[in-house]
């Protein structure tokens, strides 16, 4: 990373913005997020990494990708993962430190969003950089699979309960299922893998 500077959040330079929102490395499974903050500027992309301060260019850039995550009985985090030439990754977030959703950071995500998507644009780096919505085509359908598992434990399994049994009290349960399964149901069709154009920036919220 370029420029490591105390750990500190600089001062945001006049036109920018500090973002107070969470942010990790890596794409694979975390305990906590340590970093936080995020600052879209002229030219490139500032933040922490391990509690110091640095900068990406935007030149670095080679793709952008939004997604979303519904937690049941949490809510829905979404994630904008940027990949860089060299293999760097900043993944930006609206949740705690823990990945539980945050509520309370979802339109300053989404400012974020488009604040950045704006920079990218009006620097002429949108052309050259690889922007996607969703997941990955592996993971839909693993989603797709684990869907009808639970749709058939969750609603098929009680209904021939109850058919069978003539007790009425077990739909309560497939009713419970149908409550527990929408929000996944949701963030699968909503995660579906596509490309966008980077002057709108879809909200993974929506």
């Amino acid at each position: 990373m370029s420029g490591a500077a105390p750990a500190k959040a600089p001062r945001p330079a006049e036109g920018s913005t500090l973002y107070d929102l969470f942010i990790r490395h890596r794409t694979r499974a975390f305990w906590k997020m340590t970093d936080q903050g995020v600052i879209p500027e002229a030219d490139r992309l500032a933040y922490p990494v391990d509690g110091r301060w640095g900068f990406r260019l935007y030149s670095d850039i080679v793709s952008v990708n939004l997604a979303s995550i519904t937690v049941p009985r949490f809510g829905t985090t979404t994630n904008c993962t940027i990949k860089f030439g060299n293999g760097a990754v900043l993944v930006v977030v609206n949740s705690t430190a823990q990945g539980v959703p945050d509520a309370g950071q979802a339109e300053h995500y989404y400012d974020f969003v488009v604040d950045l998507h704006q920079r990218l644009v009006d620097g002429g780096h949108a052309g050259r950089i690889r922007f996607t919505r969703g997941f990955e085509a592996s993971h839909t359908h693993f989603g797709a699979g684990f869907l009808l598992t639970g749709a058939s434990a969750l609603l098929v399994v009680p209904l021939l309960i109850a058919l069978g049994t003539g007790d009425p009290e077990v739909l309560w349960a497939m009713l419970g299922g149908v409550f527990f399964l929408y929000p996944l149901w949701r963030g699968y069709y909503r995660n579906q893998p596509a490309t966008y154009d980077p002057r709108d920036p879809p909200d993974m919220l929506a």
